[in-house]
């Protein structure tokens, strides 16, 4: 239904309208002074104080007013605006509109684009994270203190950066939308975000360096957000299309979309170079195929966070550049209580994230201090100082989360030895329009950079030549440099190093069997995808301004057109392109609507009330038996949507969560005894031994039990108080 999304929107808009006046201040150098991160603000901060507090068992979550933060926000906001009158009353007001109004604009657009498109295939699916993802916002709303109850492993917390499904319970929670169709909505909102921010952040560059020519900023804007919301790898088109028209003419037929974030160690048949081992399997993935599969993840909720910091870190970097003789590395700048807020928030959320949006900020701050202070050791360890105090009191602030977090990374591994590396055709596909576009702005800034040095020297000093000439013409570029162009180097800087440091350097855990560096190469790799498309429409602009400066020819422009279309294949129909949404939603078929359980109401009537009647009689987190099952299959489907936890289900998420696979197996058995045994005093003991308060004999016990199912015995140990289409739901009695 349409008044659902319209809800939700509002909701958001009104949150985003609260913190206002906190994004107008801190963004103040940006295009549209951030309007759009305001919402994000918003959420974050609230999330927050309710997580805080919550998982210090101060105030219990469930029972909590949910808009008692943002009101005490908007109080903040109407202080700051009160102090701060000078500021507020000097900002071009016709002019933000003006611009908040596109970012709003971008932002419907792409909401209701992805209604339209998730409506069309709304189910949780088992075969990929939904059930994770939805089970851990069920068991959040349900809970009275973080962190929640492992709705797969009953008597035990989740052990998971659970922070971006926290934000998104506290959001289904203010929307007061079913959290089986907010979970849709959201997948809807991190698109419509995914347009918008990256238009605000990409345009903001832009206009810093050309504020006289706003087309150009809108221009830039639009070929990253582009990019950023239908783009992928070249793999559609080198792998796919031209893949098929030199070797495999029935190749590209069968072409499936999720085949460009699953080359490396795949389909070596196809590949223009064989694979040096078998034992490499890799993930690659992009935020537009995170939109098209639709998992609510740790890593595609979190582009909130990062979208958020990087912003405010460019923010930082131009109000700091723009009078750097007024800057001090010693004093706290305006925007550092938030930005170590949202480093702290992403290590909660995706840890991942925490050193990569650390490294960026640190590899800003050395860059602005060697523009303060040349190429020289002050330069460097203020910097790094500076980093280290955000990076350590984001670290600190989020204590209640290492209270109760057991790690689950098993130490630094290389792939090198075992020659897990990314051959330079499979490099050049995953990454070369990104490598072209960066390292191309970078050698044309340098020649504009000689060009007008030399008319100050007859013989500039070569880029390296000894290492005090080095250091003389790396404090010369950034003595020279324009902000905006020091701020998209960094950034191209920091994504380089993401996309190579796979390649020497793996986080080991579960999978390293065969999958040695996936999981570092997919958390590592996305965002440099993120941040080198940030920089792309930049990129592509300022490569043709500068040309026109040094007066060369413009032989690298094709190729720059190429950059951002080939990429964009991925979404375009066949035969031209990869026809990526189409292949997963079938846009033809008949709109469905955003209720994530109506494939269960359809395939499981019995279950699915059973979980209706779970919701709407159950409070707190009672352990519910169910049937355990592999992971990625429907067992534990009642769990998933009522978020109450079972003995044991998802055989490999409690292995990464919890380590003890033993510990696992000992209780499938249990389970199984529960089920199958006729010892009625042995299954009382067990079922004490978990505090199971319920029990359900539904589709899936069915089915995993068949004739040696012991209802009867069952039936005697309670009292059926749900029955429905062959779905019985047993209170244990106490």
């Amino acid at each position: 239904m349409l008044w659902q999304p319209l809800q939700w929107w509002g909701t958001f808009f009104l949150l985003g309208l609260i913190n206002l006046p906190l994004t107008l201040f801190l963004f103040k150098p940006f295009h549209g002074k951030g309007y759009i991160f305001s919402r994000i603000i918003g959420l974050f901060l609230s999330s927050f104080v309710l997580w805080f507090f919550s998982a210090l068992h101060i105030v219990s979550f469930a029972k909590t007013f949910i808009w008692i933060v943002p009101l005490l926000l908007l109080a903040g906001n109407g202080l700051l605006v009160y102090f701060q009158k000078d500021y507020f009353s000097k900002i071009n007001y016709k002019k933000f509109l003006t611009r908040a109004a596109v970012t709003e604009a971008l932002f419907a657009a792409g909401f209701l684009f992805w209604v339209f498109v998730r409506g069309h295939k709304p189910d949780m699916e088992y075969n990929l994270e939904k059930f994770m993802d939805l089970g851990f916002i069920m068991s959040i709303l349900r809970s009275d203190y973080m962190p929640a109850a492992d709705m797969w492993y009953a008597g035990n917390a989740i052990n998971y950066y659970y922070f971006g499904h926290f934000m998104c319970a506290v959001f289904i929670r203010m929307a007061g939308v079913a959290p089986e169709i907010g979970f849709n909505l959201w997948i809807a909102t991190l698109y419509g975000f995914m347009l918008a921010c990256t238009f605000s952040i990409t345009s903001s560059l832009m206009e810093r360096f050309a504020p006289a020519k706003p087309a150009r900023g809108f221009i830039a804007g639009g070929v990253s957000a582009v990019m950023m919301a239908f783009g992928s790898n070249l793999h559609t088109f080198f792998e796919g299309f031209l893949g098929s028209v030199i070797r495999d003419k029935d190749y590209y037929e069968g072409y499936f979309y999720p085949n460009a974030t699953r080359y490396v160690g795949y389909d070596d048949a196809h590949h223009f170079l064989p694979s040096l081992t078998d034992n490499d399997k890799c993930i690659h993935e992009f935020p537009f195929y995170s939109a098209i599969v639709a998992d609510l993840h740790a890593h595609f909720i979190d582009i909130l966070l990062v979208f958020t910091a990087v912003a405010l870190i460019i923010a930082f970097a131009a109000r700091v550049l723009e009078n750097l003789d007024a800057y001090d590395w010693r004093k706290t700048p305006r925007e550092a209580p938030l930005l170590a807020l949202l480093l702290g928030g992403m290590y909660i959320a995706n840890a991942w994230d925490f050193p990569v949006y650390g490294m960026l900020l640190g590899i800003v701050l050395w860059a602005v201090h060697i523009k303060k202070y040349g190429m020289c050791f002050k330069a460097f360890w203020t910097a790094v100082v500076d980093t280290a105090i955000s990076a350590a009191a984001g670290f600190l602030l989020m204590f209640p989360f290492h209270i109760n977090f057991k790690n689950i990374a098993g130490g630094i591994g290389s792939g090198i030895p075992r020659l897990a590396i990314t051959l330079p055709d499979r490099f050049f596909i995953l990454y070369g329009h990104f490598l072209f576009a960066s390292i191309l702005l970078m050698w044309l800034l340098y020649k504009l950079y000689r060009k007008q040095h030399e008319r100050a020297e007859a013989e500039p000093p070569a880029l390296v030549k000894r290492f005090g000439e080095f250091k003389e013409t790396v404090s010369g570029i950034a003595g020279w440099i324009a902000p905006a162009d020091m701020v998209a180097v960094c950034m191209a800087i920091a994504a380089i190093i993401l996309i190579l440091l796979p390649e020497f350097v793996y986080v080991r855990d579960i999978y390293e069997d065969g999958f040695p560096r996936a999981n570092t190469m997919f958390k590592l790799t996305y965002q440099g995808y993120i941040l080198f498309t940030l920089t792309m429409g930049y990129a592509v602009l300022r490569a043709r301004a500068i040309s026109k400066i040094i007066k060369i020819k413009k032989r690298y422009t094709l190729f720059l057109v190429l950059a951002v279309c080939l990429p964009l294949l991925y979404a375009i129909p066949k035969p031209f392109g990869g026809s990526a949404i189409d292949d997963h939603y079938h846009l033809a078929n008949e709109y469905r609507g955003m209720d994530g359980l109506q494939y269960m109401a359809e395939a499981y009537p019995g279950d699915y009330q059973a979980v209706r009647w779970f919701n709407e009689h159950v409070e707190g987190s009672p352990v519910v038996l169910t049937a355990n099952g592999n992971t990625y299959t429907e067992y534990g489907h009642i769990n998933m949507a009522t978020g109450l936890p079972t003995v044991a289900n998802s055989r490999t998420h409690v292995w990464l969560w919890h380590g003890d696979v033993a510990a696992y197996d000992r209780r499938v058995a249990d389970v199984a005894a529960v089920y199958q045994s006729p010892d009625a005093e042995g299954t009382k003991r067990l079922l004490n031994k978990y505090n199971v308060e319920y029990i359900v004999i539904g589709a899936m016990e069915r089915e995993k039990f068949t004739a040696s199912l012991n209802a009867e015995k069952l039936y005697g140990l309670g009292e059926i108080v749900f029955e429905a289409e062959g779905t019985q739901v047993i209170k244990v009695n106490r």
